[in-house]
């Protein structure tokens, strides 16, 4: 995975930028994002991580799994059935499987899917990802 620029000092994690705004807690083991949950999300989220590269940075927060290349573009956070996916992208992709959209500015746009077993972590959903992690529609 793609190492960061900078360290925070107080928590360890890793950004792109010097002092770099974030909620400064400790990393959260990615492991503990699947304990009690069904066997399929750990098998979805490693065929997602799997197919975005290298070059990308997992970091497991308290309130879910973040990727980051340069700066955050993705996440995941799993409930006790569900799996929701959560991905920038610079447009609206409009799609029956994304349940909400949020406009954070005029190119940041926040699409959510929620997965309910692995066949969910497919080639759709992955091109959306990776075309979130390029920055690109």
């Amino acid at each position: 995975m793609k190492q960061g620029g900078w360290t925070c000092k107080r928590c360890g994690r890793q950004f792109a930028n010097a002092n770099q705004n974030h909620s400064c807690k400790p990393p959260v083991p990615i492991a503990t994002h699947f304990e009690g949950r069904p066997p399929w999300m750990r098998t979805a989220f490693d065929a997602i991580a799997n197919k975005l590269g290298k070059a990308i940075r997992v970091d497991g927060v308290a309130k879910g799994i973040h990727f980051a290349a340069r700066s955050t573009f993705a996440g995941i956070i799993t409930t006790k059935e569900k799996m929701r996916i959560e991905f920038l992208l610079d447009r609206v992709v409009k799609s029956p499987r994304v349940f909400k959209i949020e406009k954070l500015g005029p190119t940041r746009i926040a699409h959510h899917v929620e997965l309910t077993d692995a066949g969910g972590a497919d080639a759709e959903l992955i091109d959306w990802r990776k075309r979130s992690r390029d920055g690109h529609s």
